[in-house]
């Protein structure tokens, strides 16, 4: 279950799991939860799920659009709260333990890497290290899994 956000309470419209359908926040308002975890503000894009590993800022049109992960993609990494699809808008986790999307299995405490579109997963290839995350507990198999984050970020490395 999601915290609840914290901070000036008229800071930030909705729950960190809403999805809107037009902006009810400034693009790339960051705002942090009763535990810590920080979020980003942001749009969103086709086939995201909950946990889907995400970049954003590299858009011509938005820094605030996003775009599912792949393999050999450069860019701030969030992690999504919610489906939130193209043309909608919602908040993507940037620091904390995070709820992922997982290709498979992973061990605690390897760094993580991007996997297939929008997962993430500790097997290494290069080019797809997602700097400043790890792998926060075992993930037994594919699916949703605990990733540590620290405003990650993928910049063609591991």
């Amino acid at each position: 279950m999601a915290a609840n956000k914290v901070g000036y309470p008229l800071a930030s419209e909705g729950l960190l799991t809403d999805i809107d359908a037009s902006a009810r926040n400034v693009l790339g308002l960051r705002q942090f939860d009763d535990q810590g975890n920080e979020y980003i503000y942001l749009e969103g894009v086709a086939s995201t799920v909950v946990g889907s590993c995400v970049t954003f800022g590299l858009s011509a049109v938005t820094a605030y659009q996003t775009a599912l992960s792949v393999t050999g993609a450069k860019g701030p990494v969030a992690i999504a709260m919610a489906a939130t699809l193209a043309g909608q808008f919602g908040w993507y986790q940037v620091k904390g333990v995070a709820q992922a999307n997982f290709n498979g299995a992973a061990v605690a405490g390897a760094l993580l890497y991007s996997a297939s579109t929008g997962k993430v997963d500790d097997a290494v290839v290069s080019g797809d290290q997602i700097d400043g995350a790890i792998v926060a507990a075992t993930v037994a198999g594919a699916g949703l899994g605990a990733a540590f984050l620290c405003d990650p970020f993928m910049n063609h490395q591991g």
